[in-house]
């Protein structure tokens, strides 16, 4: 990956979670094209595959076919997998 993210610099999907359990989420300066992925990935928080404690992740998940709601959406009403402060 060429570049990691911190926390601030994503934005979390409402209620949508990887098959490892971290919220999906994407960079904020993302364009149309891009897609959800998982955010331990993007945070480089994820173990490398075939390393031990390693998990399986769900495969990126375009914008274009994919309708997850944000944290961001008023309809969220607050909901968000992003992390808590301090975990």
């Amino acid at each position: 990956m060429s570049e990691t993210y911190t926390d601030e610099d994503l934005v979390y999907s409402a209620t949508a979670r990887c098959e490892c359990g971290a919220g999906l989420a994407y960079p904020k300066d993302a364009k149309p094209d891009h897609y959800w992925d998982c955010a331990d990935i993007l945070t480089e928080r994820a173990i490398p595959k075939g390393k031990e404690g390693s998990k399986t992740h769900t495969d990126k998940l375009p914008f274009m076919f994919w309708k997850i709601k944000s944290e961001t959406q008023p309809s969220a009403y607050g909901a968000s997998t992003r992390p808590k402060k301090g975990t």
